[in-house]
């Protein structure tokens, strides 16, 4: 396992796949805000063998409760920008994290090593098989309506002529 233990409901919120397991696992802050403006959200910045996911932490002792942050869970292959600006700050695409807890390999360093494990696990599968057989025939029916008109007798707006009472007055409609 990682740097730390991941309490069993936060491991039931990521919903694991069977084959998928968890490399790494750091106590982390998720940095919120614009440019100068920072707020942190602490939690847990977790490493499978198929994404990376913070798990938010909302209250103390027990009543401690975890969440998934949306956007925070971003599959290996689709990470955009790894990079570790100073030490601890990882930024993963869009978002920015404060890693805590003990040195050692860096969280981004064995985040790309996974991210590119999994991008040749992928490129290693067989490609889906073609379906043979007759070509898939889409047929479409385009249906016109005519819409007839007819004007209130009470005040002269044009109405449908299924319109049950006028949309103008609320009188009702003649037949």
């Amino acid at each position: 396992m990682g740097v730390v233990a991941l309490p069993d409901s936060a491991r039931l919120l990521l919903a694991l796949e069977p084959p998928e397991t968890i490399f790494e696992v750091w106590h982390a802050a998720h940095r919120l805000g614009g440019r100068f403006v920072h707020k942190e959200v602490d939690g847990y910045l977790v490493l499978t063998d198929q994404r990376v996911a913070f798990v938010q932490v909302v209250g103390i002792g027990r009543r401690r409760t975890y969440h998934t942050v949306p956007g925070c869970v971003v599959p290996l292959e689709a990470i955009t920008e790894l990079r570790e600006e100073p030490p601890g700050l990882l930024r993963i695409s869009d978002r920015e994290y404060r890693v805590k807890g003990p040195s050692g390999p860096t969280a981004a360093y064995r985040i790309e090593r996974a991210r590119v494990e999994r991008i040749r696990a992928l490129s290693d599968r067989p490609a889906a098989p073609v379906p043979s057989g007759p070509p898939i025939v889409v047929r479409e029916r385009v249906i016109l309506r005519e819409i007839v008109r007819v004007p209130c007798r009470y005040c002269g707006a044009l109405n449908e002529q299924r319109a049950l009472r006028c949309h103008a007055c609320g009188a009702p409609a003649t037949r």
